[in-house]
């Protein structure tokens, strides 16, 4: 199965948008869209169904999509979304260099195998100046690490495989905040802003810790800077 394919029936019209009411994804929207600002050329690269497009339009800015799956990009048109079909690991993306002012690369970076071409063609696409903000699972999150220390491994909600009726999520790449620091930099990236959202222990929600721990939180946010 093509990448195309297995993301446009994974995260296409059948994706079940009620998890994007779950607390944990509904404060990533709200941080990742604050993050953006007001008036800006963003590109949200990977906007499924727009789950962020959405409110960076309401902030008044000019926003392009790019997803392989063409569902997806269907219906980001629909909601103003200047959006096209593009697989960002198979050949430019098409933009002009120094095109946009933010790049927002929200849960994304995981599912890819050429991680490097990716972040050098944001890097071509971003203005001097500009920023990427990326956001992924952090794989050493407090409820990851108990996991592995109870001999579970603590990628196997993150994982490619799936049992059962369980659908598999795509995820290849895992992450810790130092592992897509040095990604970054490597490729030109300065990064400027490093935090997380939540540290999550069964049904238990900490906000306020993570901003202390960070490290320990669920999913990583980053700015750099070009």
């Amino acid at each position: 199965m093509s990448s195309e394919d297995f993301y446009g029936k994974t995260y296409g019209k059948d994706f079940d948008t009620s998890l994007y009411d779950l607390p944990e994804i509904k404060f990533r929207r709200k941080k990742v869209v604050r993050m953006v600002g007001k008036n800006k050329t963003v590109l949200d690269l990977g906007c499924s169904l727009g789950n962020i497009s959405k409110g960076l339009l309401k902030n008044k800015n000019e926003v392009y999509g790019i997803d392989v799956a063409k569902e997806s990009v269907d219906y980001c048109k629909t909601l103003g979304v200047k959006a096209k079909v593009h697989n960002v690991e198979e050949g430019k993306m098409p933009f002009k260099d120094n095109f946009f002012d933010v790049v927002v690369f929200s849960e994304v970076v995981e599912h890819l195998f050429n991680t490097d071409y990716a972040i050098r063609e944001i890097y071509r696409v971003l203005k001097k100046g500009g920023y990427l903000i990326i956001t992924t699972p952090n794989i050493a999150a407090l409820n990851r690490r108990l996991k592995l220390f109870l001999g579970v491994n603590p990628g196997i909600d993150l994982g490619i495989e799936s049992s059962g009726n369980e659908r598999a999520i795509g995820h290849i790449r895992y992450f810790t905040f130092d592992s897509l620091k040095k990604l970054l930099k490597r490729n030109g990236l300065r990064v400027v802003h490093m935090s997380s959202d939540v540290i999550m222990l069964n049904r238990l929600r900490m906000y306020r810790l993570a901003k202390i721990f960070p490290r320990f939180g669920y999913t990583i946010y980053l700015k750099a800077r070009k």
